[in-house]
Parts: structure tokens; C-alpha cells; sequence
């Protein structure tokens, strides 16, 4: 059965404060998209609820196609709010995020996906410049073997060399032609022109 990702009428607050209301979105195998809004529009709470690790206030969010229970696990996730292991090793990241969620390619391979200086890989990531830390995260995520990969504006901290080794890694990892076939792809973005790039179409997140 094919992978799918249902948001239906959905709306969620937190207290008093609405984020989200009735939004609704339908995802299947192969899909990429790029939510687009404003800061505080709801886009990160989007990419929490298609994590399946967030509920939300009202409506459903739901998954089909992915064994019993395993939606979380089934999803691959980068966000300026995910943290790295900052005393680990890029080497040592990898390894242990390899341990919860298998890898595409070895790790010893993701490594040089990095396209970092391999002086690099057994360097503590606190060293690391905001730059060199998102490509860690990054590579982290879409090299992870999960049908569903969430990005939430993935291009933060990155320079024009670091937006195409991206975008690289992107096309190559969710493309009907990748390793392990196509994948579920949701950028969310504040209409950055590359992040958009990535995907084929676009979700205004609408105001309320």
C-alpha cells in the first residue's frame, strides 16, 4: 500500500492562541510541496502534525500505508528547533542516529555526502560554524531510508555552495529514481526562491 498524509480541516491552539485553523492537506507517494507563509503563520506546526508527533486541537491528521504505530519512526525531520549532539563527532552522529532511524548509505558514506574536509568528521560539532552544523543536520535527515521527509526551512545558515549541495541531496534522495523510490517531500519555507526549487508545488498556509 502506498504511502499517504492526511491533514483534514485541522486546527490547533495552544491556550489561547490559535495557530492553525481548518487547514486540510492530502499527500501521496512521490508528492513534494512547499508550505509557504509568513513567520508565525503555522508552517512549523504543519510539519509537527505530518511528523505524527504533534495532535492536533481539532480535525485529523492521519497516515496510511506505514505499519501499525510506526508513523514517527517513519519520518525524517530537520528543523531550525532540532538539535545536534554537539559533543559528538560528525562520525559519531551519524553512527547514532543510524541506531533509531537506518541510513540510505552506510555511515561511512555519509560522511563524505557531507561534503565537508575530512579533518571534519572526528571534530567535536560544537567547533563547527552554523553552516557546517545544518549540513550535519541535514544529511542526517535525507539520508535516513524513511518514505516521509520533512524540511523545515532547510536552507537556513547555508551558503550558495551549501544550497546546492542541498538541493543535490534532495533531488538524489527523493526522485521516483532514488535509492529505495520516491518519497513524500514537504519544505516548509518563508518563500525562499531555492527552497521552493525543491518541490513541486506550492501550500500557502492561509491567514486567519
Amino acid at each position: 500500500m502506498a504511502v499517504q498524509l492526511e491533514l483534514q480541516s485541522v486546527s490547533k491552539s495552544f491556550g489561547a492562541t490559535r495557530v492553525l485553523q481548518d487547514f486540510s492537506l492530502l499527500l501521496n507517494e512521490g508528492d513534494s510541496v512547499a508550505l509557504l507563509g509568513a513567520n508565525g503563520s503555522g508552517k512549523s506546526t504543519v510539519i509537527k502534525l505530518l511528523s505524527g508527533q504533534n495532535d492536533p486541537s481539532r480535525g485529523v491528521a492521519r497516515a496510511l500505508g506505514l505499519p501499525e504505530g510506526s508513523w514517527p519512526q517513519c519520518v525524517s525531520l530537520t528543523a531550525p528547533y532540532t538539535e545536534l549532539f554537539e559533543e559528538f563527532t560528525p562520525r559519531e552522529h551519524l553512527r547514532w542516529h543510524e541506531k533509531f532511524q537506518p541510513l540510505r548509505v552506510s555511515a561511512a558514506d555519509a560522511l563524505a555526502h557531507l561534503d565537508l574536509p575530512e579533518s571534519a568528521w572526528d571534530r567535536p560539532i560544537k567547533s563547527f560554524s552554523s553552516g557546517m552544523k545544518q549540513r550535519v543536520k541535514l544529511a542526517a535527515a535525507i539520508l535516513a531510508n524513511t518514505p516521509i521527509l520533512l524540511l523545515d526551512e532547510p536552507f537556513s545558515n547555508l551558503d550558495a555552495a551549501g544550497r546546492h549541495w542541498a538541493a543535490q541531496l534532495v533531488r538524489n534522495h527523493c526522485g521516483a529514481l532514488a535509492p529505495w523510490g520516491a518519497r513524500i517531500l514537504v519544505v516548509a519555507t518563508n518563500n525562499d526562491p531555492d527552497e521552493r526549487a525543491l518541490t513541486s508545488r506550492d501550500v500557502p498556509l492561509p491567514k486567519f
